[in-house]
């Protein structure tokens, strides 16, 4: 998002020093311009933003858990590698506001999803996310910008799972 932001600065810098130098056309042309990159990068950005909000962080389908952290395209682990789900906690990422606790961290409910011991290849991904991490056979689901976790999401979250399993041992 941040290089989609200065890609776009740097167009539209790029596009006032060219119109500017077209003679009879004058500075007013290169700055409407410029609104207008503006206004479609913003647009785009929000889009963006928009559909990351609107998105799970985890869902089912096809016999994948379908992972939400990085971007709106969901990365897939198979379900027989997904052992269960426990309520975790862990720090927010929102400072806290003013007072004696100005600086400080505030808590919040996390999902950490627990994966396979046998099922190295999924042990770890890159995220650079607000919504969690993914290392250690862990993928940790941070509730601070999701639905509210508590004790009855997460045991209707692994009752699923446990139908899953049962579902698929019983096809193979």
């Amino acid at each position: 998002m941040l290089a989609c932001g200065l890609l776009t600065l740097i167009l539209a810098l790029a596009c006032i020093v060219v119109i500017g130098l077209i003679p009879h056309r004058g500075w007013w042309l290169a700055i409407s311009g410029l609104a207008g990159g503006i206004a479609v990068a913003s647009t785009f950005a929000g889009y963006t933003v928009w559909q990351l909000a609107r998105s799970p962080r985890l869902a089912y389908a096809d016999g994948q858990l379908l992972v939400y952290l990085n971007s709106i395209h969901p990365e897939p682990v198979p379900i027989e590698h997904v052992e269960c789900f426990f309520l975790g906690q862990g720090d927010s990422d929102i400072p806290s506001g003013a007072g004696e606790n100005a600086g400080k961290r505030s808590q919040t409910a996390n999902i950490v999803t627990r994966l396979a011991e046998s099922a190295r290849e999924f042990h770890h991904r890159d995220i650079r996310s607000p919504f969690g991490q993914w290392c250690g056979g862990y993928i940790v689901i941070r509730g601070t910008w999701c639905e509210p976790i508590n004790g009855p999401l997460l045991q209707r979250i692994n009752q699923r799972l446990v139908q899953v399993h049962r579902e698929q041992r019983e096809a193979s």
